[in-house]
């Protein structure tokens, strides 16, 4: 589905591995190129043509995202991917009240060390939602949610444990019990095959990067909701940043400039944007429902195909609602290097990820060392996994 979209650089290698980074869109990176042509320093301290034409290019991006997700184009900033976001929200936030900060365990690193760090630099408490049959414990985060909480940081969807996150629910709850708590979202791995609508999930902020979506690397968007934005300490400091400066004899006074320019400082990433913003237009355009509808039905085959393999646990729950589904095999015999090494020998391959997936919380939680994880995009067909199941089988038959 939508092969031609996308460059495809191997017929003999069935990609399963786009919950890491897509394959990239065709249109994206022409967008990306476009920009790159004009050559010139965006920002609007400049009027001439190069500049300008840039300068549009970024403006028009945060336009066209803003469309997509359903907020304004001044509550969006870029940043170099969902990481980043979260490093600048942990440097930049400044807590008012309260003592607590919760995360799930479902959270990738890129969510848990920032959050970490500023709890142990700043004397927070770091406080963590369990698992319950793979999903997040409603009934016990209804315990530990309290006026003490300061931030709440969900992933709407888990990089290594099948399905999606009901957020709603926990926003509803966080709402209730903790009012003034801020609540960031990580849709990374969600808005590949979900629509977002930031002002119905009514969360504080959201971000997701740009490579799982078809655009190029090092590019991502952060969303912060206008109301929110009195919690911050813009951390990034230089040009383009400044408001006012006032030499008065040895004094110097320097006023900067609110969000989003607080937050960006020196040469952004104009082509990155400008392409991001194509590339989620184009599945936007593609339409979600379609795109949900074809991974659901490669999920449900995956699901089928495996389970004609004995020994295998599937990790989550629900798992039409994601884009992955993640397995251990029970064979004690069953080696992943050694698998990995025979899919790589064998023609057509298999693209696919093995290991903790940077998801230490839930594997500690889970008590498991490492999954296989097959991931899909728009891109892939049954045939795909028709290719995995066939070396998998061919394997189990060797050892």
């Amino acid at each position: 589905m939508f092969e031609k979209d996308f460059y495809i650089k191997s017929k003999e290698v069935a990609y399963l591995d786009s919950a890491c980074s897509a394959l990239k869109l065709k249109l994206a990176l022409k967008a990306f190129e476009d920009v790159c042509s004009w050559g010139g320093c965006g920002g609007k301290r400049t009027t001439h043509l190069y500049s300008s034409k840039v300068e549009g290019y970024f403006t028009n991006s945060k336009k066209i995202i803003s469309q997509i997700i359903n907020s304004e184009p001044n509550e969006i900033i870029f940043t170099s991917g969902t990481t980043d976001s979260f490093n600048k929200i942990a440097q930049s936030i400044f807590l008012h009240e309260g003592k607590d900060i919760i995360i799930s365990s479902l959270e990738h690193n890129s969510v848990f060390f920032p959050f970490y760090e500023k709890a142990k630099r700043e004397k927070y408490n770091l406080v963590i939602i369990p698992l319950k049959n793979y999903k997040l414990d409603l009934d016990t985060y209804k315990k530990i949610i309290s006026k003490k909480t300061s931030i709440v940081a969900l992933t709407m969807a888990s990089n290594i444990v099948g399905g999606s996150v009901n957020v709603e629910d926990f926003i509803k709850i966080t709402k209730e019990k903790a009012p003034n708590a801020f609540i960031i979202l990580d849709a990374a791995q969600y808005i590949t095959s979900h629509k977002i609508d930031v002002k119905k999930l009514d969360c504080d902020a959201l971000c997701f990067s740009g490579h799982k979506i078809g655009a190029p690397y090092g590019i991502g968007v952060l969303y912060i909701k206008k109301e929110s934005l009195n919690k911050f300490n813009y951390s990034y400091r230089g040009g383009g940043t400044v408001k006012s400066i006032i030499f008065n004899n040895k004094n110097i006074t320097i006023k900067y400039l609110d969000f989003p320019q607080g937050f960006e400082a020196g040469i952004q990433n104009y082509s990155g944007a400008w392409a991001l913003a194509i590339a989620l237009k184009k599945l936007d355009d593609i339409s979600y429902y379609k795109i949900r509808n074809h991974i659901s039905s490669l999920i449900r085959y995956t699901i089928q195909r495996l389970s004609e393999i004995e020994n295998i646990t599937i990790i989550g729950s629900d798992l039409e609602e994601g884009s992955i589904v993640s397995f251990i095999p029970n064979n004690k015999k069953f080696s992943i290097k050694d698998f990995e090494i025979f899919t790589s020998l064998q023609k057509p391959t298999v693209a696919f990820r093995t290991g903790r997936m940077c998801a230490d919380l839930v594997c500690k939680q889970l008590n498991i060392h490492g999954v296989i994880r097959l991931s899909f995009f728009i891109y892939n067909e049954k045939r795909d996994i028709d290719i995995f199941i066939d070396i998998l089988k061919k394997y189990l038959r060797n050892i």
